[in-house]
């Protein structure tokens, strides 16, 4: 069913970053960081990507996002 979905998320990107291919791959980065994660059904998160995003290698992102939902719960 449509709206069912528990792992909707929002991932907000600046425009700090002019080049899309930058911009995308920060957003499958985070998109694949999320996917491995446990959500509750229905929980939906907000995302905003900040200046230095497009530096951080994965494992800092990973790092970075994982304490974000540990300090949420």
């Amino acid at each position: 069913m449509k709206g069912d979905n528990p792992q909707r998320f929002i991932i907000v990107k600046r425009k700090d970053f002019p080049l899309a291919v930058m911009r995308n791959k920060i957003k499958r980065r985070i998109k694949s960081i999320i996917g491995q994660q446990p959500l509750s059904a229905g929980e939906d998160l907000y995302i905003k990507v900040l200046r230095g995003a497009d530096k951080a290698t994965y494992s800092e992102l990973n790092k970075d996002i994982l304490n974000a939902l540990e300090a949420q719960k």
